[in-house]
């Protein structure tokens, strides 16, 4: 269901920014996905083995969205067929020749059990949470820095969405459901030219009570079909993005503050060199600062370097651990989190 408080411009990019950052190391860093994460270097292995010349990275996932669009337990999920072939044509070459062996090299593949579990698994993982998991080995490697949010800087660093099964299910329940169907099946057989269409189910003795969120439902279906036939042209609009991109994030208060956003980024960071360099939260708050300057009221800090000896040390680090606190919620929660939550 679509937001009430919605997310414009600028803040929808900072939210989409950090929920997959979020999204990102939860998935990293959860032992029930370790064991497939793990298998992310071979998969690119294999088929950079395979492909030869033809090779991309981001093939791997194109192997996704086939694999949703293909298999039978994603078949109810047929609002988004459209959708995952134009990002299998995105991801692979955008050739439909080149992209017709890519395809069939998958299906090739997937004959094998344990490759079709594999890539079963990085597919629930990746609608779960809606990034594509088979970019975690990229993200590894990925730098921080304080330009990457500025407004005309962060779709650029912003981890790719993909597509979320939870959109799905909260779009599809009575007194609505949505769904395609062939259009020999529909009016419009003999006036349209296409071979589905999307079709709209209303229980009109509940639409009286439900009016308001029926509407803001096929709204974001729509914004869904509009955005994904050609992101490039509607990710940096304020219309079809916000009504899309507004379904997929957890309703929160992304401020249009530039220290709030760079004290999240700060919290990034310090999180990360917690947990990869395995060092305490001070020593992490003091490296996080030769990178990134902690935002408190009165301003960013204006020393040169962190120290201990600094007067304002114990001040700076107790809001940067309250700062770690709102980034591990978030992670642990694969969703954005404040303060108050």
């Amino acid at each position: 269901m679509i937001q009430k408080k919605y997310l414009t411009k600028y803040r929808l990019k900072v939210a989409a920014f950090f929920n997959n950052e979020y999204a990102m190391r939860h998935i990293l860093h959860n032992q029930r996905y370790r064991e497939h994460i793990l298998q992310i270097p071979y998969l690119k292995a294999t088929l950079s083995s395979l492909l030869a010349d033809d090779y991309l990275d981001s093939i791997a996932d194109a192997f996704v969205d086939y694999h949703v669009f293909h298999h039978p337990k994603f078949q109810d999920m047929d609002l988004f067929r459209s959708a995952l072939m134009a990002r299998a044509m995105r991801h692979a070459h955008g050739d439909r020749d080149t992209n017709f062996e890519i395809e069939r090299l998958f299906s090739t593949l997937m004959r094998t059990p344990e490759f079709e579990e594999f890539m079963h698994n990085i597919a629930e993982i990746s609608l779960k949470h809606g990034v594509y998991a088979t970019r975690m080995d990229t993200f590894l490697k990925k730098k921080y820095f304080p330009e990457m949010i500025l407004e005309e800087e962060i779709s650029n660093h912003t981890e790719p969405t993909f597509i979320k099964k939870d959109f799905y299910y909260n779009s599809n329940w009575m007194p609505l459901w949505a769904g395609v169907t062939d259009t020999y099946e529909t009016p419009l057989h003999e006036r349209s030219s296409a071979a589905e269409h999307i079709a709209f189910y209303v229980d009109y003795e509940e639409l009286d009570e439900n009016f308001e969120d029926v509407i803001d439902r096929i709204t974001s279906i729509l914004a869904m079909l509009a955005y994904e036939h050609d992101p490039e042209k509607h990710i940096k609009d304020d219309t079809i993005s916000y009504y899309y991109l507004n379904s997929l994030f957890k309703t929160t208060t992304i401020k249009d503050n530039h220290n709030e956003i760079s004290n999240r980024l700060f919290g990034l960071t310090m999180w990360d060199n917690v947990m990869r360099n395995n060092i305490t939260q001070k020593e992490a708050f003091i490296k996080t600062t030769s990178t990134i300057k902690l935002w408190k009221q009165t301003g960013p800090c204006q020393e040169t370097s962190c120290s201990e000896n600094c007067i304002n040390f114990e001040d700076c680090f107790s809001l940067a651990r309250r700062i770690y606190r709102t980034a591990d919620k978030s992670i642990t929660e694969s969703a954005i989190q404040t303060t108050k939550d």
